[in-house]
């Protein structure tokens, strides 16, 4: 529920579940073409952050590659 108040709180989450959860506050629709990152576990928050913001963290903290299509967001 922190994301009604403008926060995204991951602690020992799965790549695959924080995915579908950043969707949804920001109703953008994401792919996940790299299957081994899905089982992946993580932890980390954000409070008001752009999803650009999130993923340039997830890209240079953990290698994660990403593009953007209007609405949708491609992890390679």
């Amino acid at each position: 529920t922190s994301w009604i108040n403008g926060e995204l709180v991951f602690r020992n989450i799965t790549f695959g579940n924080i995915l579908k959860k950043m969707g949804r506050p920001y109703h953008v629709e994401i792919v996940n073409n790299n299957i081994q990152l899905s089982d992946e576990k993580f932890n980390a928050s954000f409070r008001n952050e752009p999803i650009e913001k999130i993923l340039e963290y997830f890209k240079k903290t953990y290698g994660i590659d990403y593009a953007i299509d209007a609405n949708k967001i491609i992890i390679n």
